[in-house]
């Protein structure tokens, strides 16, 4: 990069928070000559080198207590030495601006999944303690099935952690009913927050696309039947059999370079993601019963039964899927009240409180 300098005579608009600034550059300002991913370079921005304008806070539908403003640059002039990186990161200060933005976004993927958990897991609470003591003719909330669904599709969604946490306070709303768009309980507020987290670091729509084009991106199997004989007891194995023989009936992950393409086939590449993510938590599921024989295994079940019959109830509605729901949903129904509505996730490598 020659010069102690680099000029930025441009417009564009970004989002910040902080003091400091990241500035991601696609110009030809530099020695380096690039194409595509190669050519966005980093730099650190101060407010105080001028020529930046910063607009008004921007008021946000949810996560209000962070600013979003736009930011303009205009003749700015960047210290040479404020190119971000490389140094410790990658090979070459110069055109690693887009490798850097992607790392940025790994690292907030997996603190959004802890986030929706921990939200999840308060909506629960909200919902059993109001299902709980609120009556209706003569009976309490938590006694009526749909009401019992409900809890107990949020203990599977939970359990299972996939893209769970609006329809979790989806259901919180409707158990709350006129309560849940009254700003003291706080559940209108979660609801207006979490809209943004299915945006965030990649749209979930962007992230089923990778997802499609990844040849072999979800597993096969998991040695399924190798594991479930040797992990699971004789007395254990015809409650799991059933399990064993039908949640590894995936559909093929091959199937998405060999018959589809990506760029003409979205629809259903996005049907395809879903019943091999669908198949994924099932296999997770089953593997977290059979490592952890000793905690809470009937509970495991319970939770592990409901969510295979969900996930069949939601792709193909049936009356006799529709009552093994209402059969499941009474046990966990049960669980929770052992437990005063504190969903407990009983894994012992879990890192949730």
């Amino acid at each position: 990069m020659a010069g102690n300098y680099v000029p930025s005579q441009h417009g564009d608009t970004f989002t910040a928070q902080q003091t400091y600034h990241f500035l991601f550059d696609n110009r030809e300002k530099t020695e380096h000559e690039g194409t595509g991913r190669d050519s966005l370079t980093a730099f650190l921005v101060r407010k105080d080198f001028g020529g930046i304008k910063i607009s008004e806070n921007r008021r946000m539908m949810g996560i209000r207590c962070a600013h979003s403003v736009d930011i303009s640059f205009e003749g700015v002039r960047i210290p040479a030495d404020h190119v971000i990186g490389s140094a410790f990161l990658f090979n070459s200060d110069i055109g690693e601006g887009f490798k850097i933005a992607m790392s940025t976004l790994n690292y907030g993927r997996f603190f959004l999944g802890l986030s929706m958990t921990s939200i999840m897991k308060r909506l629960l609470k909200v919902s059993f303690d109001h299902a709980t003591k609120q009556s209706q003719f003569g009976r309490s909330l938590i006694e009526i099935q749909d009401i019992k669904i409900k809890l107990a599709n949020m203990v599977s969604d939970i359990y299972s952690a996939q893209e769970a946490a609006w329809n979790v306070c989806d259901d919180t709303m409707q158990i709350l009913g006129g309560h849940s768009y009254m700003e003291e309980n706080g559940v209108e507020k979660i609801m207006r927050d979490l809209r943004i987290f299915r945006i965030l670091e990649g749209t979930n729509d962007i992230l089923r696309q990778f997802i499609f084009m990844k040849e072999n991106a979800l597993p096969k199997n998991f040695k399924a039947q190798k594991y479930s004989n040797e992990k699971i007891s004789d007395e254990r194995k015809p409650a799991m059999g059933d399990y064993i023989r039908k949640f590894f009936q995936g559909v093929n992950p091959s199937i998405m370079n060999d018959v589809l393409d990506p760029k003409k086939h979205q629809i259903i590449g996005r049907c395809v993601v879903d019943k091999n993510i669908d198949s994924f938590i099932l296999k997770s599921l089953l593997f977290r019963v059979i490592y952890d024989p000793t905690k809470n295994l009937q509970n495991e079940i319970k939770i592990l039964n409901h969510t295979h019959y969900k996930m069949k109830y939601n792709a193909r509605p049936t009356f006799g899927l529709a009552d093994s729901l209402g059969t499941t949903a009474d046990s966990i129904i049960e669980m929770l009240k052992e437990s005063n509505g504190n969903y407990i996730l009983t894994h012992p490598s879990s890192m949730i409180d």
